[in-house]
């Protein structure tokens, strides 16, 4: 059960994709300005929605994209 005096918290996890790490900072530093975001790093989706649902978070975002290559080309 979450407690309502809390601050909310969103938690925000990424897969092993090289861009998951810079993706995950600027999520966290869009949302710092409302609410205070915690970083998982890599982990997967049903561990970020496992985690959002039982601990005192009020939102997840997994940043996964499965259909890009794992290192960044360019």
């Amino acid at each position: 059960m979450r407690a309502r005096n809390r601050e909310p918290e969103i938690l925000i996890g990424a897969d092993t994709r090289e861009s998951g790490t810079w993706i995950a900072e600027l999520v966290a530093e869009a949302w710092s300005a409302r609410e205070h975001a915690c970083e998982r790093g890599r982990d997967h989706t049903p561990g970020v929605a496992y985690l959002t649902r039982t601990g005192p978070f009020t939102a997840g975002v997994m940043i996964s994209a499965s259909h890009n290559p794992y290192r960044i080309t360019g």
